[in-house]
């Protein structure tokens, strides 16, 4: 596999390959960029940036990982980190005749800039691993002939869930405007009665709104960045999980909420849509909407917190059984073959 972002990142598509590589001890892992902690079959190539250029620095060391990397027969491309640097390494690949894997983590095949229409002319010749029906279907539009749609899996067992008796909100991401919208975070809180506790994990440029915002509202917590084990406890703890993202691929976060045993409410984009097992979908972006779907979900909980807890396990059941890891991890090395 071959990844465009350093190893110390806490970025899903990070994450993603490390466990795959743990789940597939043979698979080897190639990073362009820097790593101070590289494990077992983990390589880096050091690349540095130019202007807008990158180019592979003329060490030893990247000269022998360089090697490694061709004599792999199969080669997964994690991420498109710069275009005439995926380019490059793209048809050295293609002149060893090695078979070539993209999986679509990100947002590439959607722009409509030159960068977008030449990974995808590139692409519809290759393998490519989706994530949801909406990029499906989009390569199958350009011709694209090898598509797997495999979505992402449950890294680890999730917390039992706590019965807590206070209604809790939870939004976990990157705090910015134009992905993950914490504008529309905020306006749909402040819609709301106070009694409905918002907890909100993440950082980004975003920050700043959201500490201003907990200073504001009492009914609103933030925690900042937590460590794996805080974030488990607070998804056990909460009762309702909100993403408020403009556009997705598919939102790990997801997933973990879902192992929590945790409804979601989220604008009803495509590439989602597939991946709620129990929740409510709102129109993009409508904000009044999505406050009244929280306040259904609040409703709910007061009525019957017995029967909530019930629907909360039920949730957590479908979860471990359809994003498995093992069921998945095998569809994945599929790719290779």
């Amino acid at each position: 596999m071959l990844k465009g972002d350093i190893i110390e990142s806490k970025t899903g598509t990070v994450r993603w390959a490390l466990e795959v590589q743990k789940a597939i001890p043979d698979l080897s892992l190639f990073y362009f960029g820097k790593s101070n902690s590289l494990q077992k079959n983990q390589y880096l190539i050091k690349i540095a940036k130019i202007g807008s250029i990158y180019i592979i620095l003329p060490t030893f060391s990247n000269l022998r990982n360089i090697a490694k990397l061709l004599k792999c027969n199969s080669v997964y491309f994690v991420d498109i980190p710069s275009l005439p640097f995926f380019l490059l390494i793209y048809f050295i690949l293609k002149l060893f005749g090695r078979k070539i894997i993209f999986g679509l983590h990100g947002f590439i095949q959607r722009d409509n800039g030159i960068k977008g229409k030449i990974f995808r002319n590139v692409a519809k010749h290759e393998t490519v691993h989706v994530l949801n029906v909406y990029d499906k279907n989009l390569m199958e539009k350009i011709g694209c002939k090898r598509i797997f749609l495999i979505p992402n899996f449950i890294y680890s067992n999730s917390s039992e869930i706590i019965r807590c008796n206070k209604f809790i909100v939870l939004f976990v991401g990157r705090l910015d405007i134009n992905h993950k919208g914490i504008d529309l975070l905020v306006d749909i809180i402040l819609k709301l009665k106070t009694n409905i506790e918002f907890h909100i994990i993440g950082n980004g440029e975003g920050k700043n709104v959201i500490e201003e915002l907990a200073k504001k509202q009492t009914n609103v917590k933030y925690l900042g960045e937590v460590n794996d084990e805080v974030l488990s406890q607070e998804y056990a703890r909460a009762s309702l999980f909100i993403l408020t993202s403009r556009y997705e691929t598919f939102g790990y976060v997801l997933l973990e909420a879902q192992s929590h045993g945790l409804p979601i409410v989220a604008f009803d984009l495509p590439e989602i849509r597939d991946n709620i097992i129990l929740g409510k979908l709102v129109r993009p972006f409508n904000t009044e909407d999505f406050a009244r779907a929280i306040l259904d979900f609040y409703n709910q909980y007061k009525l019957n917190k017995e029967k909530y807890y019930l629907i909360r396990e039920e949730i957590r059941r479908k979860a471990y059984d359809i994003f498995n890891k093992q069921k998945i991890i095998d569809n994945i090395l599929k790719l290779f073959l």
